[in-house]
């Protein structure tokens, strides 16, 4: 899921920012919508102050944590540690 905070200058997103965005990454399979409150940024561990933010979540839905940057060594570490913590039966 992509949530997007702002628009490519730094204001906030309407539904069509969203769309144009989800065309330019070559129409997905997950969603890619606006927040044109930055709800996401109150409500994650995510303060919004650096690009790329990305938060994980579990298979249930469950934010693990968040992290900024293109190095996504993090959200595996995070994925591991859930699916180790929860093991299927």
């Amino acid at each position: 899921m992509i949530i997007l905070t702002q628009d490519r200058s730094g204001n906030l997103p309407d539904p069509s920012v969203a769309a144009r965005y989800a065309d330019a990454i070559g129409s997905p399979t997950f969603p890619v919508t606006a927040d044109p409150l930055a709800a996401v940024v109150d409500d994650s561990p995510w303060d919004g102050s650096v690009l790329p933010g990305k938060c994980v979540l579990s298979p249930e839905m469950v934010m693990l944590d968040c992290y900024t940057g293109d190095d996504d060594a993090a959200a595996l570490d995070l994925i591991a540690a859930d699916f180790a913590a929860h093991p299927t039966p």
